[in-house]
């Protein structure tokens, strides 16, 4: 059995060698973020926004609103959730110490001028202020790490549609019908095809981490591939079953897709008390997952349950969907 899925593997390289496309799926997704790399900048522009709590003296809220826009807000929860949305406000609470919030991909100048701003209101040595700095996240340009994650998003599902189309192409040359005479069973051919997929997602997951520079985590890595991989195989096979020739799946494909970009936006711009209308989303989790990897901000506890509730909804989806895409593969 091992024998005949490598050798549909060994097939679909050869095949895609030859009209370019294993070369296509390979250097697209970096072309993009090479693109993406030099049209960012590494660091956004420093904007100088700062939030602060109510209970803040009315005199050193007016020095902050001296250089810059002050947003003020009722406690510390309202504040942490202001400063972790996608524009760049730094965070400044009292609870006895003055604290500087930052979710890490503001400029690094913006904690010294808010701890500056401070320390003149206060006065050079003043000895009973202290200033401490969360900083909450990894540094860097917002654009260019949301481009980035988009591209994970990308290379984890576009290889699962490759494999629809593929199964699609083998239903129009009547090699599903023919699989009946052959020893080669229509699941061994899936697994053959969805090996392909594999390989191309892992080679471009890694790509991409190494591309924009991140720290690669290997274990949370090689963890999250598997269930990132399985979401976008899920949509490939339903691809492949329900479509009858190849326009109709490309078709089928751009509505697949609205999932996933439902998913991503919805993480980047949902307030955060409404992202309980995500949840049902594996793409969600992964976003979750994915960011907090780039920020390198997640916890092993956070990761797993995170990937646990996307392995959840896979499996789900795979039990609605197991009837269907075993008569679509049965069918002749």
């Amino acid at each position: 059995m091992i024998r005949r899925i490598l050798q549909v593997f060994k097939r679909d390289v050869k095949s895609g060698l030859r009209d370019f496309m294993i070369l296509y799926m390979l250097i697209v997704p970096f072309i993009i973020g090479i693109i993406l790399i030099l049209a960012t900048p590494e660091k956004d522009e420093i904007t100088f926004t700062y939030a602060v709590t109510e209970q803040m003296e009315e005199g050193l809220i007016d020095a902050f609103d001296s250089y810059g826009d002050v947003i003020i807000v009722k406690d510390r929860e309202a504040l942490v959730e202001r400063v972790e949305r996608t524009d760049e406000v730094v965070g400044i609470d009292y609870d006895g110490d003055y604290q500087i919030i930052m979710q890490g991909n503001e400029a690094v100048e913006l904690d010294y001028m808010a701890a500056t701003i401070m320390d003149e209101y206060f006065g050079i040595g003043e000895a009973n202020v202290k200033v401490e700095l969360d900083d909450i996240g990894r540094e860097g340009s917002i654009v260019r790490r949301e481009g980035s994650l988009f591209l994970l998003f990308f290379v984890v599902v576009l290889p699962g549609m490759v494999v629809g189309m593929n199964l699609v192409e083998e239903k129009e040359s009547n090699t599903m019908s023919s699989l009946d005479v052959t020893p080669l069973s229509r699941w061994e051919l899936v697994a053959g095809k969805s090996l392909f997929a594999v390989v191309i997602s892992i080679i471009q997951l890694f790509g991409i981490f190494l591309l924009f520079g991140y720290n690669i985590n290997l274990g949370m890595t090689l963890a999250v591939w598997l269930p990132s991989i399985i979401s976008g195989l899920i949509i490939g096979l339903l691809i492949g079953v329900i479509a009858s020739d190849q326009i109709s799946a490309i078709g089928i494909m751009k509505f697949s897709f609205l999932p996933v970009m439902v998913s991503f936006a919805g993480a980047v711009f949902i307030p955060k008390d409404w992202l309980w209308t995500l949840w049902w989303s594996p793409f969600f989790w992964l976003y979750k997952v994915f960011s907090g990897m780039v920020l390198e901000n997640i916890s092993w506890s956070d990761f797993l349950i995170w990937t646990g509730i996307t392995v959840g909804i896979n499996v789900v989806f795979m039990l609605v969907a197991k009837n269907k895409i075993k008569r679509g593969l049965t069918a002749e």
